[in-house]
């Protein structure tokens, strides 16, 4: 009897876990073909995503940002090099870079689309950039957006807002520069030991 106790609570077992492994499976997909995941209609591919839900499109990933847009949340595992990040996906703008979306990638350029207006906190940390360019959209960039990465030239849009520790491996002094400026627009650019703006 208690042979067959155990055989049954065994089964109950394998069954759960299988469920659980094939729900997993189901709700973090995307196709290959770049066509979109399975989980378009879920709260966030991974469990972590905002609302809406995930959609995948050749190995990228992205969460509907509720108001007819898209945040962009990563390239995918194994990612590494130039990375485009699109003005749209899909016919909608893509507003938004998620947190550590590209933490783990060692991206050495980047390209932002045109509609973002915000860089998530640890987007590109620890990557291998030198230079990037903000997109006048962009109003805020979040904690540690860049840290990690030895940015020596930084062109950028007026008045957004900068968060600590946000701008790589001088970027406190840059943060200072371009605050103490007025925010002003334009390229600023890092050498012997401090910044300068260009005009």
């Amino acid at each position: 009897m208690m042979k067959g106790t155990r055989n049954i609570g065994r089964a109950i077992l394998v069954l759960a876990l299988v469920g659980a492994v094939g729900f997993s499976a189901i709700a973090c997909k995307t196709d290959a073909d770049g066509n979109g995941g399975d989980n378009g209609n879920g709260n966030g591919g991974n469990g972590n995503g905002p609302g809406g839900g995930g959609n995948g499109s050749g190995g990228f990933i992205y969460y509907d940002d509720g108001n007819g847009g898209w945040i962009f949340a990563g390239p995918g595992f194994g990612f590494t090099g130039s990375l485009v990040i699109p003005d749209e996906h899909e016919g909608k703008p893509v507003t938004a870079i998620w947190d550590q979306a590209c933490t783990i990638n060692r991206l050495t350029t980047v390209t932002i689309g045109k509609n973002v207006t915000s860089i998530g906190d640890s987007a590109f940390y620890g990557s291998d950039l030198t230079s990037v360019t903000i997109p006048n959209s962009v109003t805020s960039i979040g904690g540690d957006a860049f840290r990690d990465n030895n940015l020596t030239s930084v062109t950028i849009g007026a008045n957004v807002n900068i968060a600590n520790n946000s701008m790589g491996a001088y970027g406190t002094a840059f943060r200072t520069l371009y605050n103490n400026n007025g925010k002003l627009a334009g390229t600023y650019t890092y050498s012997g030991g401090s910044w300068a703006r260009q005009d």
